[in-house]
């Protein structure tokens, strides 16, 4: 049998087998109230006007899956936001970002790699380490943060200074880097 790695060829196979079965399904539904919706529609207005406005739905429901796995950078900004406690921060560039898809729980974990002006990084350093909810710590892992961290190099010694705290089901960090970036981790149960 061939080996891939530590598993066998049928494990793969199995496993792709899996995702085009459930993305068939997936699939399936989605045409299917595509159809439903355009029968309810031709019942008020004329064939062809019903079949665009039917094709909404597939294409609404790909763009928001679309945006459920690969998350804009207002996303990200507005976790950043969340977690300094600060509105329209100018000047913010998101230098990568990576969050997990939120699970039925739903807890969900984000992180980003920030660059800000050097007036906002030091008001927001001088803010985080004046308020007394955060404490001097190291981040604690989740696959979104691990993502960012390799994509950026980012190593545990470059941070002028690291915080975290945790309200609520929510769990801030934040880190100071050099060149004005700042990494931040969160994730809420």
């Amino acid at each position: 049998m061939i080996k891939l790695g530590d598993l066998s060829l049928n494990y793969y196979i199995l496993f792709f087998g899996i995702i085009i079965i459930i993305a068939s399904l997936i699939l399936f539904f989605v045409l299917s109230l595509k159809y439903i919706f355009y029968k309810f529609l031709r019942k008020f207005m004329n064939e062809q006007k019903a079949s665009i406005i039917s094709y909404l739905i597939p294409i609404l429901s790909g763009y928001y899956i679309y945006l459920g796995f690969y998350p804009p950078d207002s996303f990200y900004l507005n976790e950043f936001e969340e977690i300094v406690q600060e509105q329209n921060i100018p000047k913010v560039k998101v230098i990568y970002g990576n969050a997990t898809y939120p699970t039925f729980h739903p807890d969900y974990c984000s992180a980003a790699l920030l660059r800000l002006q050097p007036i906002e990084f030091n008001a927001i350093l001088r803010k985080i380490k004046n308020n007394n909810y955060f404490f001097e710590s190291s981040p604690t892992g989740s696959s979104a943060l691990y993502a960012v961290l390799d994509k950026t190099e980012t190593n545990e010694n470059l941070y002028k200074y690291k915080a975290s705290t945790q309200l609520d089901n929510k769990y801030f960090f934040i880190g100071f880097l050099p060149e004005n970036k700042i990494l931040f981790h969160k994730c809420e149960e």
